[in-house]
């Protein structure tokens, strides 16, 4: 998906040297990612944070596609649509039938059951949720979310790339919200309440 959160964590792999693949279903969305990430780079620029050099090195990393097929090569697919358990599940059902045989597929989902996307796949093994806080390229924090079914490898290779994209992960299983938006939940309750 390349709303707002699939431009942030796209920059987030950008901002690592890594190459990106952003699929929405719609060019006229891509047209607005890919401006919106575009503006971004521009504005790291202005504030002296990158040069020409390196913006124009992230922007020829990044590729784009309505193509989902074209995630065949990919080592690590990441979802980024609604919250939406229904769209979830169909959606992993396709990535499971185009990606790679040893991909990792991640869910960006903040409060929903990993475990029961998961199993929209044939390889729920290989599944696991990267939850990134927004603005994905902007905050440090990531949830890397397993399920029962999890693999220590899909386990550590989950690790490897928070620390590639220089985020700090914590693992979490299976609850309300993880940790994150739990402990937010609390907080604005209690806020609320005083």
């Amino acid at each position: 998906g390349s709303g707002h959160m699939g431009v942030g964590i796209s920059l987030a792999f950008l901002q690592a040297g890594l190459h990106v693949l952003l699929i929405d279903q719609a060019q006229e969305a891509l047209d607005g990612a890919l401006q919106r990430i575009r503006e971004t780079m521009e504005q790291e620029m202005a504030r002296g944070r990158i040069d020409a050099v390196t913006r124009d090195q992230r922007l020829a990393a990044l590729t784009l596609s309505t193509d989902l097929a074209a995630i065949a090569g990919a080592g690590l697919v990441v979802e980024a649509v609604w919250e939406d358990m229904a769209l979830k599940r169909e959606l992993f059902a396709l990535i499971d039938r185009h990606a790679h045989a040893d991909a990792i597929l991640a869910t960006n989902t903040s409060t929903l059951d990993v475990a029961e996307i998961a199993q929209a796949t044939r390889r729920p093994e290989a599944v696991v949720g990267l939850h990134f806080f927004n603005p994905a390229q902007v905050m440090r924090l990531i949830e890397i979310v397993r399920t029962p079914l999890t693999s220590p490898q899909t386990l550590l290779a989950a690790r490897a790339v928070a620390s590639r994209i220089g985020k700090t992960g914590i693992v979490v299983g299976i609850c309300d919200g993880f940790v994150g938006n739990r402990l937010m939940i609390v907080r604005e309750r209690q806020a609320g309440r005083l």
